[in-house]
């Protein structure tokens, strides 16, 4: 919301949100990064939609995370996301193949950083 109220610019909140994270855990900048080079993970987001969440919408397999966010409503909407430059959920259904993407193993050393 900050940067859609103009608090932060777009840069300052990709900052926030991908790089900053991807430097914490040390996958910088094969994550949190768009170049030549760097994973062409993204996600589409459109700011002026909101979204209910609802139990059918959410793929995780963790236990119980449904529970969580259940029937809360957020702003905004997921419209796409793409890894290694493949669509693989498009306006909110999976469209990409199982065992697509790849686990990107943080490095402990980069954890245990003070950042």
């Amino acid at each position: 919301m900050a940067a859609l109220t103009g608090r932060l610019s777009i840069e300052q909140a990709v900052r926030l949100i991908s790089t900053n994270g991807a430097r914490r855990f040390g996958i910088y900048p094969h994550k949190g990064l768009i170049a030549v080079g760097a994973d062409a993970d993204l996600v589409l987001y459109d700011p002026r939609q909101t979204t209910t969440i609802r139990e059918d919408m959410l793929f995780s397999q963790a236990r119980a995370c449904d529970k969580l966010y259940e029937g809360r409503t957020f702003q905004g909407r997921i419209r796409r996301t793409i890894v290694n430059g493949r669509a693989v959920f498009v306006d909110g259904q999976i469209t990409g193949e199982p065992g697509w993407g790849r686990f990107v193993r943080p490095d402990r050393n980069a954890v245990a950083k003070d950042f």
